[in-house]
């Protein structure tokens, strides 16, 4: 029993980008859908909507989700994780900054821009979040980090919930729960923008690495005979076995320069007619 290995490695934890990521998805999560939970209770109390009239209201925050998340793997590729992420969650600060001034007959229009804003910052935090994650963990352990990011983020979703439904409660109206939780939730977010910053500053190159070209050439290639024509490691060895295998560590990096590559829009996928590249799963 000695020798089976933990189910959440705490070694993890050691990595401060993983770290860092882990706590700002569930900052995120506390602020952004505690209040998404407050905005249809609203209207349906303060308003007089039904649950049908009241659903669509949040389309601008949740339908959003679908268009800025490409845009973000190309902003993450090219300049890190944590960098973009400090300007992501302060425009949602300042967008759920503006549900301070609800009153009992604030009209519509008025609650779009904190839910398009927040709904652009959500996706466009939770791409870079999770690059980071993914290159902070070890390649065998990247499933357990992806894990540990959702878990996180879960439990948070659950906690705001609970937080600003009680504010909402216990306040003398609804309208002022809103505006205790609206008041809250600028500033989870802004402390999760403050620990982007100082990961940016800390991370190292690992989480501002840019692929290139070059970098591809940590992917041996093949020639149609098996042995191996040019790569990492020395030409004329055979491609398959495990010996000819790259070592874990390059076999991560391998993965995130290419993929980095392509999203940036520098490289395409390698055509199987040219060349037949080995990379272990």
């Amino acid at each position: 029993m000695s020798d089976i290995p933990p189910l959440l490695p705490l070694s993890l934890f050691r990595s401060r980008a993983f770290s860092t990521a882990t706590a700002i998805g569930l900052l995120l999560n506390l602020g952004f859908y505690g209040m998404l939970y407050l905005i249809p209770v609203y209207f349906q109390q303060a308003r007089g909507y039904d649950a049908l009239a009241s659903g669509p209201i949040l389309l601008p925050a949740v339908g959003l989700a679908m268009f800025p998340a490409p845009i973000g793997g190309r902003i993450t590729a090219r300049y890190g994780a944590f960098g973009p992420t400090v300007l992501y969650l302060l425009a949602g600060a300042a967008g759920l900054a503006c549900l301070l001034f609800t009153g009992h007959s604030t009209a519509y229009w008025v609650f779009l821009v904190p839910l398009v804003l927040a709904g652009l910052a959500a996706p466009l935090t939770v791409t870079a979040v999770t690059s980071a994650i993914m290159e902070a963990a070890p390649a065998q352990k990247a499933g357990v980090a992806s894990a540990v990011l959702t878990a996180s983020r879960q439990t948070r979703n659950t906690v705001g919930v609970a937080l600003f439904g009680t504010l909402a409660a216990t306040a003398p109206t609804l309208v002022d729960g809103l505006r205790i939780s609206a008041a809250i939730a600028p500033v989870v977010f802004v402390l999760g923008s403050g620990l982007a910053f100082l990961g940016s500053r800390r991370s190292g190159p690992s989480c501002k690495y840019r692929a290139t070209a070059s970098s591809l050439k940590l992917m041996p290639t093949c020639d149609a005979t098996g042995i191996r024509t040019s790569g990492a490691d020395s030409p004329g060895e055979p491609c398959m076995g495990p010996a000819a295998r790259p070592s874990p560590t390059r076999q991560r990096l391998t993965r995130i320069s290419y993929w980095r590559l392509l999203a940036s829009g520098e490289g395409s996928m390698p055509s199987s007619s040219s060349s037949v590249r080995h990379s272990s799963r």
